[in-house]
């Protein structure tokens, strides 16, 4: 059998089953996960300057598309539910024990909201949303107010929101792609400028369903033909053009400020796409291997139980009266303990992960001898 093809009949790299992992995707993958949790243990704004999230979304379509080239898209998406919603089942249910422990479930079945707008109790249809996000097209949500360290134990899952809704979609926008790519594009691309103009630059969504499209383009092949020189021009001008449209956003943070949101993603994926060959040896290294590939077995573990060290440091160790020196002591110490409940998490609940993908499962994951990358079965799907 030849070598699975794309659109236009193009030859896809790394597609021979999943001999040929796409170690780019996995770096950038780990180095974006572990950047979002020190922006949740923190809450330090600029740290969003290096755009993760536009790179995690532009790795899962990447990986959705080289599934949707082997498979039926049924077939892709059911696997990705799966394993997507096994693991957070886990997480939910810790949830659910930590609200009820704290009287913050209601018996109704619609939430209780205080006077601030917040939740102060939780309706049993916002406790389904925990496991099941896409039971609606808003984000799941929960009690307290960003304030309150409980906030921190639900708010992030957005992102599993959105990634399944894209998860949807992926088999109709892959059809798309592999017919008439530029109009599918256009079109996005004129979504998204309508709605910065009608939301005034706030709303990301679209941004990443851009960056999500983008990793079809990774996956035939099209980005990694680009020429270097020309790639590298157009990324510093829009790393450059991105800082400094941050003033005009409502804030430091770039994540509700889309155009800079945009730019900067296209600019660390320039960076990763230029630097490709010294980040690929990078990754094979002795000491960067086993991280990259445990990371990769262990990424929706690390993403969901993470934010219960958040929670429990942001309840030990409170920031607010503390001197600027206090508040860098108390950063190092979040991010020690949240590492500590992250790894314990991954040695107790991330067996889920190997249920879900169904695979064997393993208290500590590991891999097969060889170079970086090569793993047997489908990729993890965050």
């Amino acid at each position: 059998m030849g070598q699975p093809t794309g659109a236009g009949g193009v030859a896809q790299p790394g597609l021979q089953g999943r001999s040929q992992r796409l170690v780019l995707l996995d770096l950038l993958r780990a180095i974006a996960l572990y950047r979002v949790v020190v922006l949740h243990v923190t809450g330090l704004d600029p740290l969003t300057w290096v755009a993760a999230m536009p790179v995690m979304f532009f790795v899962a379509g990447s990986l959705v598309a080289g599934s949707l080239d082997r498979r039926p898209g049924r077939s892709v998406v059911v696997d990705r539910f799966r394993r997507i919603l096994l693991p957070l089942g886990g997480y939910a249910t810790f949830l659910v024990v930590l609200y009820a422990a704290q009287g913050l479930l209601a018996t109704s079945v619609l939430s209780v909201v205080g006077p601030g707008g917040w939740i102060t109790r939780l309706g049993l249809y916002d406790v389904a949303r925990l496991f099941v996000p896409v039971l609606s097209l808003g984000a799941p949500v929960g009690p307290g107010a960003p304030a309150d360290p409980v906030y921190w134990t639900w708010d992030p899952l957005w992102y599993l929101h959105t990634h399944l809704l894209f998860v949807l979609l992926a088999p109709l926008l892959y059809a798309g792609f592999r017919r008439r790519r530029s109009v599918l594009l256009g079109g996005i691309v004129l979504l998204w400028l309508v709605d910065c103009v009608v939301n005034r630059g706030t709303y990301n969504q679209l941004t990443f369903l851009l960056f999500f499209v983008g990793g079809f383009f990774f996956n035939d092949g099209t980005l990694e033909r680009l020429p270097r020189r020309p790639l590298a021009g157009v990324g510093l001008a829009c790393g450059l053009i991105g800082l400094a449209f941050v003033p005009l956003g409502p804030g430091l943070s770039v994540n509700g400020w889309v155009p800079s949101l945009m730019l900067l993603g296209v600019a660390w994926l320039a960076a990763a796409l230029y630097f490709r060959g010294p980040l690929e040896r990078l990754a094979g290294t002795r000491w960067v291997r086993p991280l990259v590939e445990f990371t990769n077995r262990r990424a929706l573990t690390v993403y969901l139980w993470s934010l219960a060290g958040v929670y429990l440091s942001r309840v030990l160790m409170p920031t607010d009266d503390l001197s600027p020196l206090g508040k860098v002591g108390t950063a190092l110490g979040s991010l020690a303990l949240t590492a500590v409940v992250t790894v314990v998490a991954c040695a107790a609940m991330g067996w889920v992960e190997d249920l879900a993908a169904r695979r064997r499962p393993e208290l500590w994951p590991t891999w097969p001898a060889g170079p970086v990358g090569n793993l047997g079965d489908e990729p993890n799907p965050l």
